[in-house]
């Protein structure tokens, strides 16, 4: 089932996808680059690339993306810790992105879920 976002983009309302959610790898770049760009944060395929390398090697720092059935991913999501003074270190959301199809189906939603386990 489909409907139209703001924007007027075609945008899947079903509950059916099951989303798959996973540590995002190096070849995942590329993706994660056009899903960022849909939020208006354009940057290059080697300008992410190098980004995600640096952010898989860094401590308390995790990237994850969500897959939908054969699709393919269609977000992600950037978490690190942080020490805080006020309170426990606590986890924060350095980035998210769904792609603009699913942003109605909880894609997102799944990726915090992952996030938050």
């Amino acid at each position: 089932m489909e409907g139209r976002n703001a924007s007027g983009v075609a945008v899947k309302k079903s509950k059916t996808f099951k989303f798959q959610a996973r540590e995002a790898r190096q070849e995942d770049a590329e993706r994660i680059m056009k899903l960022s760009d849909q939020l208006g944060y354009p940057s290059s395929a080697v300008q992410i690339s190098q980004r995600l390398r640096k952010i898989l090697k860094t401590k308390n720092h995790i990237v994850y993306v969500a897959a939908v059935n054969d699709e393919g991913i269609i977000g992600w999501i950037h978490v690190f810790l942080c020490p805080l003074i006020v309170r426990e270190t606590t986890a924060l959301i350095g980035g998210l992105a769904a792609d603009e199809r699913y942003r109605l189906a909880g894609g997102a939603r799944r990726l915090v879920e992952k996030a938050e386990e």
